[in-house]
């Protein structure tokens, strides 16, 4: 499937928020914290339990596939041990850590060259190793700069969007699968198996094509908004909303209420 020609043309309502002044700030940011999540990343990779991490979520999806967007936090997976034994290490070596959110790993404040106290998020979930699917792979960064990596393949990933999308309502969520269907249409017979079995990573693969509609539908006033501090170049809502429809109808899931 080809992209839509309005890939980054906003409506009136979506560019008026936006100032010159916003979007300078939000490209340096975002130039940022890609720089200092590389970095974080490079730091991580010398650590004696890091061929145990298994890299996932959207710094996955983008860091080694589509190249799309940049990322708020650094996602893993990992056995309970190994989870326990990273924070020690870390610990160990006298790295600061903060803590962001109960639900969440602890978080690194970086600083950086314009932006001071940047936080770097790192989310590692627990999973047992029987349980995760992974490949060898390259994390690519400015400059050609690459870091080995153990990663989840892209379409386990784009199948656990897919299945966020019907649990909230995120613009990120969408956008990626989004991408994923622009960029790797060739995949999407694979998606179809993984809901077909309902099962993703050893997790429930829950879907329902109604609540993904009303969840994006629930977006389109903050679609640019939300978007904009994450890429270059947004696609408007109307393209996403076309190229979704007809997506959920290639997949045999048909909203109700399109």
């Amino acid at each position: 499937m080809n992209a839509s020609p309005d890939v980054g043309n906003p409506t009136e309502a979506e560019r008026a928020p936006e100032t010159l002044g916003r979007v300078i700030f939000n490209r340096i940011g975002t130039l940022e914290r890609t720089r200092l999540q590389f970095k974080c990343l490079q730091m991580l990779s010398a650590l004696p339990v890091w061929d145990q991490l298994v890299l996932r979520g959207a710094i996955a999806i983008h860091g080694v596939y589509l190249h799309g967007r940049c990322s708020k936090d650094l996602d893993f997976l990992a056995p309970a041990t190994v989870k326990s034994r990273f924070v020690e290490i870390l610990a160990e070596q006298g790295i600061a850590l903060q803590e962001k959110e109960e639900s969440r790993m602890p978080f690194f404040l970086m600083q950086g060259a314009i932006f001071k106290d940047v936080a770097v998020g790192v989310d590692v979930r627990q999973r047992e190793a029987s349980d995760v699917t992974w490949v060898n792979a390259d994390f690519c960064g400015a400059g050609g700069a690459k870091i080995p990596v153990r990663v989840m393949p892209l379409s386990m990933m784009i199948a656990e969007k897919l299945r966020a999308t019907s649990q909230r309502a995120r613009c990120s969520d969408f956008y990626d699968f989004w991408l994923f269907v622009q960029k790797r249409p060739d995949l999407l017979p694979e998606l179809q198996r993984l809901l077909c079995i309902g099962e993703v990573g050893g997790e429930a693969l829950e879907f329902s094509a109604d609540k993904t509609w009303v969840h994006f539908q629930q977006l389109r006033s903050s679609w640019h908004q939300d978007l904009i501090p994450l890429m270059p170049q947004v696609p408007s809502f109307e393209t996403v909303e076309t190229d979704l429809l007809r997506t959920l109808e290639n997949l045999g899931a048909i909203p109700t209420h399109p």
